[in-house]
């Protein structure tokens, strides 16, 4: 472990200006990785079936106020926009006033599920261009003090200029990987909960369809 902790020490040291930036990056994607997972896995994540079994029953008798209640016991999103719809039912809501409150309801809580996550694909990129940069400095430095030291020192120079080029390739990459796979999986789980809130959103208007051709 102390031998890897040192190599990557000296990868580090030998990596120049341009790693530095490549780093901040790599903050930045591990900082929204792990907002975005206590979001989307814990904060965000319900049963949806489970809970609209659950509120079936309440909605059917018409009692809006305790299915009010057991949507307030939940904070998920799909809990919060089963609210809405509720409540606006609650106020004598027509089908129109439902539809309406649907799209500003689904806008509403898709926000928070969707925000930051694509930040992940473009630290990517940067941290890729970035490693580019790096190399092209490295390179470039090498060959330019190469070229007007004595010749006993050119290869010293040049593996220098070489070894900070590939290490700030080899970071950027590491960085890019890492953004661009976490992306995708966050992508996905952010996805499923988008589907999740539009079936919520859509058996909650058939639900008072029901209730209300009952009731009729």
């Amino acid at each position: 472990m102390m031998e890897l902790l040192w190599k990557v020490k000296e990868a580090w040291e030998a990596g120049g200006y341009f790693i530095y930036p490549i780093h901040l990056v790599g903050i930045l994607a591990i900082s929204i990785t792990i907002e975005r997972i206590y979001v989307l896995y814990f904060k965000s994540t319900m049963n949806t079936r489970s809970f609209l079994n659950q509120l079936a029953p309440s909605v059917g008798r018409n009692d809006f106020q305790s299915a009010v209640q057991f949507c307030d016991s939940i904070q998920a999103p799909s809990a919060k926009l089963a609210k809405s719809l509720l409540v606006r039912a609650m106020n004598r809501g027509g089908r129109e006033d439902i539809e309406a409150m649907i799209e500003a309801s689904l806008a509403r809580e898709a926000h928070p599920i969707e925000r930051r996550t694509s930040y992940l694909s473009m630290l990517a990129n940067i941290a890729t261009l970035l490693g580019l940069l790096g190399t092209i400095s490295g390179l470039i430095g090498s060959f330019a003090a190469a070229a007007t030291v004595d010749p006993t020192q050119k290869a010293e120079l040049l593996a220098k200029g070489i070894s900070e080029a590939m290490n700030c390739t080899a970071y950027g990459l590491v960085v890019a990987i890492f953004a661009l796979v976490m992306f995708a999986l966050l992508q996905g789980k952010t996805q499923m909960l988008l589907d999740d809130l539009k079936e919520t959103a859509y058996e909650i208007r058939s639900m008072l369809n029901f209730d209300r051709k009952k009731s009729a």
